[in-house]
């Protein structure tokens, strides 16, 4: 019965660490990771403080799809201080160069029971983009189950004109667009059409050319008319001279379509809905634990990390760290008991953050479930604040691991 509970122990530690996920590790870089607990064969729950992997029946690294077995037992090892039956194993570039899953297996039948830990071997741009500042690396395959189509000019789409008369489309007919209110410069058209109503060369009369203009004047020169008495000028101006009364100073254009370009304008209005230059954007990455060792003491730093995707890493001065609140509830409980109440977050290059315990002398206890809330976060981007908490806060939640 004894042997029995012993197994069904082992079998429980060896599984613990899939209850909280597996940790990610760049692949071929070379980090330190932490294997455990070393519990004595005998009783199943004495931590062994001695574990060597020289000495070790096995310590072996299994690599992702049978991809290879590797000896690790001259790699650099060392007992975690302060937590007796853990150990820090520092694995080389070439054990992590291979991606997917690979598995740490510690085994030593005369003193501990089997120990193993897993992980997953990440390329650098997921891990730099997800845990750092890099950017995921993405090209467009296809749109809609289509393949995108060959661009002519690298970093350019191939795009086909929607056809129809909604808004964002084109009305074509068989390829031509129809009904074009303003065109550029046309370099070569054998057939364009002019303006309605307009006045084109080929309708001029044939005394057209007794109209001398003048180019630097714009006057025109009438050689004769023989009918240019009786026309006058209708309305309160009646001269033509009297028309040049516009004042550039204090008189006003209304209904403007087209304006060339403006040089000095202090209150123009810009295009309903635009998204001008002073638009602010940030990307919030939250750095929470997904699970905790009450048994750790080390400090972990939980905040909010910002992104500026104009400007990178938004400084201190732009930063408004703002308060966290920390709460614990404990297993089978239905209320929460607060730890840490309405404390001043820090703040850093890209990051408002706060330093935490998680121990029984800080007071947690295993098994909890963590309830942590930031209120009154805010970064200045492009001359703009951006609220990223209120002061109804932003939550998020974790556990400290039960064994």
């Amino acid at each position: 019965m004894k042997k029995l509970l012993l197994t069904l122990l082992a079998l429980l530690f060896c599984y613990i660490p899939a209850a909280f996920g597996t940790q990610e590790l760049k692949q071929s870089t070379q980090i330190k990771v932490r294997v455990g607990p070393f519990v004595d064969v005998t009783d199943g729950y004495t931590p062994e403080t001695g574990i060597t992997l020289g000495a070790a029946d096995e310590a072996e690294l299994l690599k992702y799809n049978g991809a290879g077995t590797v000896d690790i037992s001259s790699n650099t090892w060392a007992a975690v201080t302060g937590c007796d039956g853990w150990y820090d194993l520092t694995l080389t570039t070439s054990d992590t160069d291979t991606l997917g899953d690979i598995t740490i297996v510690v085994q030593d039948d005369s003193t501990c029971l089997p120990v193993f830990a897993t992980f997953s071997i990440t390329t650098a741009n997921y891990w730099d983009s997800k845990y750092s500042t890099d950017k995921f690396d993405v090209s467009v395959a296809q749109w809609n189950g289509t393949n995108v189509g060959t661009p002519d000019t690298a970093g350019y789409p191939v795009v086909t004109i929607k056809n129809g008369t909604g808004s964002g489309e084109i009305a074509t007919t068989s390829g031509a667009i129809d009904d074009v209110t303003l065109v550029g410069t046309t370099t070569t058209n054998t057939d364009m059409r002019g303006t309605d109503s307009a006045f084109l060369a080929a309708s001029a009369p044939t005394n057209f050319s007794d109209l001398a203009i003048t180019s630097s004047t714009g006057k025109i020169t009438v050689g004769t008319n023989d009918d240019k008495t009786g026309y006058s000028i209708s309305g309160s101006i009646t001269t033509l001279d009297g028309l040049n009364n516009f004042d550039p100073s204090s008189d006003a254009v209304a209904n403007v379509t087209l304006v060339d370009t403006c040089t000095s304008n202090t209150d123009m209005r810009g295009t309903d809905n635009a998204v001008t230059a002073s638009t602010a954007f940030v990307s919030v990455i939250p750095f929470i634990p997904r699970s905790i060792d009450v048994a750790d003491t080390a400090t972990y730093r939980i905040g909010l990390g910002l992104i500026d995707p104009l400007d990178d890493l938004p400084s201190t001065g732009e930063i408004t760290p703002g308060t966290i609140t920390i709460d614990r509830k404990a297993p089978g409980a239905t209320s929460w008991t607060n730890v840490v109440n309405g404390a001043a977050c820090s703040e850093a290059a890209g990051i408002a953050y706060y330093d935490e315990v998680f121990d029984a002398t800080t007071g947690y206890r295993s098994g909890d479930m963590i309830r942590i809330t930031f209120k009154n976060v805010a970064v200045v981007i492009g001359g703009n604040t951006v609220e990223i908490a209120g002061s109804t806060g932003l939550v998020f939640t974790t556990t400290i691991r039960s064994f």
